[in-house]
């Protein structure tokens, strides 16, 4: 489930609706020769990218609404092919945060992990699983002090 949309099948019924509907928008803007909609960039570019994110919202919207109707989730289909550590910026002084990726996510940056890797960072307190893909990276044992001078 993501935690930021609805749990209502109503209200997610609403918001596929107005998606629809700005979608619908978008694209009488990009294609008309003279900007028809105020509340629009008149730049196609612009346009493209709140083109993109809508359709992302929209999926997501019918995914959620999907999964609240059935209870599953298909989108997420076995297990992750590899795992992703993203890098967020942070301010000075402040701890860094990451967040774990599985490789098909859709976010597509950072740098990739082995299986082992994947599983100690996901330990780590500053690093968060993306609330998107779900990584559910193999449980290994984490090093032991014994292990590591060992070594």
């Amino acid at each position: 489930m993501y935690q930021d949309l609805p749990t209502d099948p109503d209200e997610l019924q609403v918001i596929q609706g107005h998606l629809i509907r700005l979608l619908a928008r978008i694209r009488e803007q990009r294609d008309a020769p003279t900007p028809l909609h105020w509340d629009l960039p008149s730049d196609r570019a612009w346009l493209r990218i709140i083109e993109v994110h809508t359709a992302g919202q929209l999926r997501r919207a019918g995914e959620q609404a999907y999964e609240v109707e059935t209870g599953d989730r298909p989108w997420i289909s076995g297990p992750a092919p590899g795992w992703r550590l993203q890098h967020l910026p942070t301010a000075a002084g402040q701890a860094p945060r990451q967040i774990l990726h599985r490789t098909d996510c859709w976010i597509d940056s950072g740098e990739d992990l082995t299986p082992v890797e994947a599983s100690h960072q996901a330990a780590r307190p500053n690093v968060e699983l993306c609330q998107l893909c779900h990584p559910s990276p193999p449980a290994c044992p984490l090093p032991t002090d014994a292990s590591a001078t060992a070594a």
